[in-house]
């Protein structure tokens, strides 16, 4: 018996079993039958005048691989598009170009369907739109609307996508690519989703970029139907694109050498916030966050764990590029990661968090970040249980920003602006390879000389010698300006400060010397800080890896950075030893021979210890992450169980504070106040006391110097009788000096929020007058004086008002950047109370200022911007942000509530409005100024409005027959901002003509 099935032929039969032997013919095509493949799209373009026969080739191709396909073209009667031919025949495997023709009669916008018919036994009929102009132009195209939200679902569905405007062409793709003329599907009918899949839509008209819009719909399982968590939950879902890439870093590449960094992973990203109650989170709604990412898995050790850390960009809708989100409540970015608490190595799973949040305690910038409930799905299929990977930690990423490390960037000559390094492992070789942006051929580190100025290593080369770092696998890397980006000249800028900051450090004849030594260029506090936390935790890396040093643009001083990657080692061994934690690592045993450092050391020790650092805080920061994460869900985590992560948090919190004890007692700690300071009563009394456990003399000052200068001896008492600042040290009898004790009473009418507002800023002042920026505040009270004294900036600027800084009822005080320069300018005649520090200005681009009280309640929290509806000729087009009626306090955060001020650059200091005292005939000229108002062609409503006039307002209205009147929105932006102080409006009047009838309504505001 012999049996033929086209390929292949099988023999069998007679007195043997089976089929037989199988012997084939030829290789089986993939697609005998012919598959047609074209362009959905084809756009002639636009003309401005009749172009005449205008051709334009549509490529057909047979994807089959045997059979022809034929195909028969068809356009409507009186069609403006021609073809052609009247049928083709395309061999398998090739292709032919169809030739169609524009030739319109007259001017006008065209969309015509050309419909192939053809012998694709999946295709028989397919429909292509042809769009092209004369002398017509089409609207900006809108991006499609989608009948669904994006997010996660459990029942099939139809999803069908519109456009606001008629004749626009929808063109989509399922495969995760981009939409356009030569790719996608026609959108024709609703399209049946019933696996998860990433829908990517653009809508066209001929000459108009098109408008692109993702939505992403990610199918449940039914385990998920009801699944809900006490975290938000985080979906990552990458369609099927297979594991997120890694570098792959491994325990033989511990230098990063030759490692490569992989392009990200298109995914989407769906976040499902708690709900109002705050309890938990589910999949019943739509998402409360979503967007396309880019996502790779970061860390060096860590990536070899199991489930990944990853790092996330949050992209565009249209394109893979940033795309700045708040997520979670936190400040909007681009860049992000997904850390995952490993319990092997974080073994509470608060490693990292907690000391994030005490460093933010202490002043110290740390990422904002959120206990989250992560899905990965790199599978493909439905979203099921077993994509979940736990619980992770969503934090920011260290950069510049204005919301996270703050200066401005680095000037392409390097003489000006600020850069962060990191202290590392070398950075991978680029996606794209070498060369790299800058033409570097190699991954961009370098060394310094150290304590004995001699330079062993040469840079982009492994090794230290006795250089710092002196870890073998760490390098000072660039990271902003990045090492592939950075220039020639900016590079020799920052090693040249390097080499200027350890000539002055490892100088004996200056190190020392408090203007000219090395605290000109590093912050001691900032160091003291890092390094105490990183000795009371002892954290495995510490001094060596993960380190990100930086340089700000205003003081040019070395900061060390944000607190990183201690979620291995950390928290462990013994709690009473090692008082210093690798102090001789980078430039710290220098510092510590400095006898004023070691003062500071233990007296900031001391302060910390009252406050962030205190048994109860560290506490108290623990147990709240303890309740965000929950038992419930620590018990679900890979490692872990309810009681096991109950005894290692309780263990931890143990550990800490014997530690912290134990270092206070290798200290002498300061005298002890009867009262913390604050507002007092008349008559308060402050009484001091010795805690050091030795005998000795207390000394104290009242004028903010050390005591140790004033040698002013505590005789029982302290009656302050005005603001002041009170310090106090012990000298014991064997002339040992305890740590400092400062606390500020205020004994005046404390500034709040029902008695002080901000009341102009000057954010980007006019390229002529440089560093002239300001922010004025003022006392709204009518009777009452009142007490600035330790009122703080906290966020947008770092400046907290001297000890008895007064201001009278209705009086101003401005806080500048830099008081030579605003005194040249606008003169010395207001109240100045100091210069905001130089580590950050008032962006440009707006920013959130928080304003505290003496007792850390909020007086001022809002963020201005540069942005409509906030008045852009404040952007450095010559006029300040004023605030409207100040005296009534009214809320900051209104762009309505501010405008222009009258005067050009503002009024610093000085009320800048205007009283109305005439009668009531004066009231338009008092408002609108002399120039009247007019009708101008084409069609618009011009008129003046004086700027300081804020007791009105000035309503513009129309009108066909000067009875009904309309009233006509005013714009929230002038047109022209007048050196005489008034501001001009144009309005564009619709079908304005001589029957129209235009007036302007003056009303109290």
């Amino acid at each position: 018996l012999t049996l033929t099935d086209n390929w292949f032929e099988a023999v069998g039969g007679g007195d043997r079993v089976g089929l037989g032997e199988v012997r084939f013919l030829g290789n089986t095509p993939v697609n005998p039958s012919p598959v047609i493949e074209t362009a959905g799209l084809v756009d002639f373009g636009s003309f401005g005048s009749n172009p005449g026969p205008n051709q334009h080739p549509l490529q057909i191709s047979n994807l089959g691989g045997v059979e022809d396909l034929t195909v028969t073209p068809s356009l409507p009667i009186g069609s403006s598009f021609s073809v052609a031919e009247d049928s083709l025949t395309i061999e398998a495997g090739q292709l032919i170009d169809l030739t169609l023709t524009f030739f319109p009669s007259a001017d006008g916008c065209f969309s015509e369907t050309l419909t192939l018919t053809t012998n694709d036994p999946e295709n028989p009929l397919v429909e292509i739109t042809l769009i092209g102009a004369v002398n017509c132009v089409f609207p900006d195209p809108q991006q499609p609307d989608f009948s669904k939200e994006e997010g996660v679902f459990s029942e099939d569905f139809s999803l069908s996508l519109t456009s606001s405007e008629p004749g626009a062409t929808l063109v989509y793709t399922l495969d995760g690519s981009l939409p356009g003329t030569d790719n996608g599907l026609v959108y024709d009918s609703a399209i049946s989703v019933t696996t998860s899949i990433q829908v990517r839509a653009a809508s066209f008209f001929p000459g108009q970029a098109p408008a692109i819009r993702t939505r992403s719909y990610v199918k449940l399982s039914p385990d998920l139907a009801g699944y809900s968590s006490n975290l938000p939950i985080m979906v990552v879902e990458n369609f099927a694109t297979g594991s997120v890439p890694n570098k792959n870093w491994s325990t033989s590449t511990q230098t990063g050498g030759g490692l490569q960094q992989l392009t990200r992973q298109p995914a989407f990203l769906g976040i499902y916030d708690r709900d109002l109650t705050g309890n938990t989170a589910d999949f019943q709604s739509a998402p409360d966050q979503s967007s396309r990412i880019g996502i790779r898995v970061r860390g060096a050790f860590s990536s070899t764990w199991t489930p990944k850390p990853y790092s996330l960009e949050t992209w565009k809708t249209d394109e893979d590029s940033d795309r700045s989100i708040k997520i979670l409540g936190m400040s909007a970015e681009s860049d992000w990661i997904l850390y995952y608490p490993h319990p092997g190595y974080d073994r509470t799973m608060l490693y990292n968090t907690f000391i994030w949040e005490l460093s933010r305690q202490t002043g110290r910038w740390a990422p904002e970040f959120r206990f989250v409930d992560v899905f990965v799905n790199e599978d493909g299929g439905d979203l099921t249980l077993a994509d979940r990977k736990g619980v992770y930690v969503f934090l920011e990423k260290p950069k510049r920003d204005s919301k996270r490390i703050e200066f401005d960037e680095l000037s392409q000559d390097g003489f000006t602006g600020g850069w962060i390094n990191s202290i590392n492992r070398m950075d991978p070789i680029p996606v794209e390879g070498f060369p790299a942006e800058n033409g570097a051929t190699t991954p961009q580190f370098f060394h310094t000389a150290g304590p004995n100025r001699i330079q062993s290593t040469s840079p982009n080369v492994s090794g230290s010698g006795d250089d710092i770092p002196r870890q073998y696998n760490a390098f000072i890397n660039f990271e902003d300006p990045n090492g592939y980006a950075i220039s020639a000249p900016q590079r020799a800028a920052v090693e040249e400060w390097y080499r200027q900051f350890e000539d002055v450090l490892y100088d004996n004849d200056i190190w020392q010397d408090p203007d000219i030594g090395y605290r000109r260029h590093l912050d001691t506090t900032d160091f003291i800080d890092y390094f105490q936390m990183l000795t009371l935790a002892k954290q495995g890396d510490g001094l060596l890896l993960s380190m990100f040093p930086w340089v700000s643009s205003g003081d040019r001083k070395l900061r060390m950075g944000p607190m990183w990657d201690f979620n291995n080692g950390a928290y462990g061994g013994s709690t009473t030893g090692t008082l210093y934690f690798r102090p001789d690592r980078l430039w710290y045993d220098r510092l510590f021979d400095d006898p004023t450092f070691q003062r500071e050391y233990e007296d900031r020790w001391f302060e910390l210890r009252g406050g962030p650092l205190s048994n109860a805080n560290m506490s108290a920061i623990i147990d709240s992450q303890v309740a965000e994460i929950t038992t419930a869900l620590a018990d679900q985590q890979s490692g872990l169980s309810a009681s096991s992560w109950t005894s290692r948090v309780a263990t931890m919190k143990s550990w800490l504070q014997t530690r912290a004890n134990w270092i206070d007692s290798n200290f002498l700690p300061p005298p002890d106040f009867s009262s913390n300071g604050g507002v007092i009563s008349p008559g308060f009394q402050l009484t001091i006391s010795n805690t050091t456990g030795e005998n000795g003399t207390i000394y104290y000052s009242t004028d903010e110097r050390d005591p140790k200068e004033t040698l002013t001896a505590f005789d029982g008492q302290i009656i302050p009788l005005v603001s002041m600042e009170i310090s106090a040290r012990v000298r014991t009898d064997s002339g040992n000096w305890s740590a400092i004790r400062r606390a500020t009473f205020v004994t005046g009418t404390p500034a709040s929020a029902d008695n002080l507002t901000i009341s102009e800023i000057n954010y980007h002042p006019s390229e002529n007058y440089p560093a002239t920026e300001f922010i004025e505040l003022l006392n709204t009270s009518p009777t009452e004086i009142i007490d600035l004294t330790e009122v703080a900036f906290t966020a947008g600027l770092n400046f907290t008002f001297p000890v008895n800084t007064l201001l009278d009822p209705g009086e101003r005080i401005v806080l500048v950047e830099n008081i030579t320069a605003f005194t040249d300018f606008y003169g010395d005649f207001m109240k100045i109370a100091g210069e905001f520090s130089k580590l950050t200005n008032l962006a440009n681009s707006g920013e959130s200022l928080v304003l505290s009280a003496a007792d850390s309640s909020v007086i001022a929290d809002f963020t201005y911007n540069d942005k409509d509806p906030w008045p852009e000729f404040a952007d450095g087009e010559g006029c300040t942000l004023t605030l409207i009626q100040a005296q009534a306090n009214p809320e900051l955060s209104l762009a309505s509530n501010w405008r222009c001020s009258a005067a050009r650059h503002g009024s610093p200091g000085t009320d800048d409005s205007l009283v109305f005292a005439g009668e009531p005939d004066d009231l338009p000229t008092f408002v609108l100024g002399v120039t009247l108002p007019e009708a101008t062609l084409p069609n618009v409503y011009k008129f003046n409005v004086r700027l300081g006039a804020d007791e009105f307002i000035a309503i513009p209205q129309r009108s066909d027959d000067l009875v009904n009147w309309e009233e006509i929105p005013m714009p929230t932006q002038a047109s022209v901002f007048n050196d005489d102080g008034t501001a001009t409006y144009r309005i564009p009047i619709d079908n304005l003509d001589s029957r129209t009838f235009l007036r302007l309504v003056i009303t109290s505001r």
